[in-house]
């Protein structure tokens, strides 16, 4: 069983829509390379500089605004 803190943030919202708000400690982040899927990351990773960024953000750029958003 997974822990409320990990479970409520992906629970459906009032309309039917998931939540916009992330785990404590996570980001919810656009994967770059497959735009249509969204990953729960540890929130330092997707704050990380350097290697790590370029990789989540190639060209500075994430799987959100590659969807137009």
């Amino acid at each position: 069983m997974l822990p409320k803190g990990i479970v409520a943030p992906v629970q459906s919202g009032p309309i039917g829509g998931g939540k916009s708000t992330s785990p404590p400690k996570y980001s919810w982040h656009h994967n770059a390379y497959k735009p249509t899927t969204i990953e729960r990351i540890p929130r330092a990773e997707h704050k990380a500089y350097g290697l790590v960024q370029n990789s989540l953000h190639p060209n500075q750029k994430d799987g959100l605004k590659k969807l137009g958003g």
